[in-house]
């Protein structure tokens, strides 16, 4: 989840909720087995855990950037981080953004407005990596750079 607002001085993140959805094995690499869980729901054998407080920002901070997840396209080796057009952020923005407040004309023109100027005023990445945890320490350092500028 994350919440972005548009301020005077550009777009600004606030911090999400204080937990991650898990599946088992990722569950027990990061957080150790044993860590307390909450089952998701019967249909998967998802968990939600709680991260700790000092892992988690406090407060809101400049977006920088964003970073879209996209699924492998199959035979993927490596890590691939690639910029997306702001019409390509725009679609992803659009197609994975839950909002329950954009109802009506109004609602959906605000949605898509919203879109549109997060699109053109925040570089977005697309990124894909095979699901091994191998390449865990390149996805990281791929995404600090990023994150560094």
């Amino acid at each position: 989840l994350l919440v972005t607002e548009e301020t005077p001085d550009g777009w600004i993140a606030h911090p999400g909720p204080g937990r991650m959805k898990l599946y088992p094995e990722m569950a027990d690499h990061f957080f150790g087995p044993g860590a307390p869980r909450v089952p998701m729901n019967a249909d998967t054998p998802k968990a939600i855990l709680r991260i700790p407080p000092a892992s988690m920002q406090s407060s809101a901070v400049p977006l920088a950037a964003l970073v879209v997840l996209h699924p492998p396209t199959g035979g993927e080796a490596a890590v691939e981080l690639a910029p997306l057009s702001p019409r390509d952020a725009f679609v992803a923005f659009t197609t994975n953004t839950f909002n329950d407040l954009a109802r009506g004309s109004d609602g959906l023109r605000h949605h898509l407005e919203w879109g549109s100027r997060l699109a053109s005023g925040v570089p977005v990445w697309r990124l894909s990596y095979p699901r091994d945890r191998d390449v865990f320490p390149d996805l990281v350092e791929r995404v600090a750079r990023l994150a560094a500028g």
